[in-house]
């Protein structure tokens, strides 16, 4: 599973009770899932990344960011020329994690 949340406190709050709520049910899915912090916007109010990784990483296997990138703040259709180096990373590290976490066979 991969849960996609951005750098606001109140997107935070929403995330770490729907993965609370979750993990009550299906704590193995939740115990192998990635969630994504995807700062593709910029948000008022934004939160200490830090901390909202370290509380997430005591519930699911990997939190990955995706930094702020002016090409996907202005909308439309992306492309990925004209993302940053760090933002590429960011979606290539994703895709890695999801890919390794498939089940072989």
């Amino acid at each position: 599973m991969v849960a996609v949340t951005r750098p606001s406190f109140d997107a935070a709050e929403v995330l770490v009770e729907g993965m609370d709520w979750l993990a009550r049910r299906f704590p193995l899915k939740v115990a192998t899932s990635t969630v994504v912090v995807n700062a593709s916007h910029t948000v008022a109010g934004e939160l200490d990344l830090d901390r909202l990784e370290a509380e997430l990483s005591r519930q699911v296997a990997h939190v990955l960011r995706v930094p702020h990138d002016r090409h996907l703040a202005a909308g439309g259709v992306p492309q990925w020329l004209l993302l940053s180096h760090h933002t590429q990373d960011a979606y290539l590290k994703l895709a890695a994690t999801v890919v390794d976490s498939l089940p072989e066979g």
